[in-house]
């Protein structure tokens, strides 16, 4: 036949949306028929913190509940969330990356811990941009702390001289 014009299509396909929608577990039951497939199993990820992605899919958050076919293989790859990192599988692994076979309900938690943040202190900030105000003023000129210091002596040295200078006239002409 003819093939079908597009809103027509998308109509059908907006149709079966809200039969999946509205008859879910019929629609379980009938994938298990149609592709001849055993059950389903629970995975269930307990926790008030954490992400995980699940074969590589787009991060869940803690906590997550989900059923896949039985029989499935998972990898289940353990997400820093913000401030929290991952630290192990409350069985104690610490992989990130779990491969499970689900054949029956399984409940997984994971272990973060809580990363501070170093807030600098305002007398910190303070300090910090006196002192880049101090060197930025001197790379602006381009002028080495040595040459100022060594300009400094020598114009001491100079004014020194000519004080002496003018106390021997000044005694010289006193006489």
């Amino acid at each position: 036949g003819v093939p079908l014009k597009m809103e027509k299509w998308e109509a059908k396909v907006d149709h079966l949306n809200q039969f999946t929608k509205l008859r879910f577990n019929y629609v379980k039951d009938e994938l298990l028929n149609v592709f001849n497939l055993v059950g389903w199993v629970k995975l269930k990820l307990v926790g008030n913190v954490g992400r995980v992605s699940i074969n590589d899919n787009l991060p869940l958050c803690f906590p997550f509940e989900g059923e896949y076919v039985r029989g499935t293989e998972l990898t289940i790859h353990a997400l820093d969330d913000g401030n929290f990192s991952f630290v192990s599988w409350m069985d104690g692994d610490s992989s990130r990356t779990r491969k499970i076979n689900f054949n029956k309900d399984i409940i997984l938690e994971a272990e973060y811990k809580f990363n501070e943040i170093k807030r600098p202190a305002v007398t910190d900030i303070a300090e910090n941009k006196q002192e880049e105000q101090k060197t930025s003023f001197l790379s602006d000129f381009n002028v080495p702390l040595l040459s100022i210091g060594v300009i400094l002596i020598v114009l001491g040295t100079v004014l020194i001289v000519m004080g002496l200078l003018r106390t021997k006239k000044a005694r010289l002409s006193g006489l």
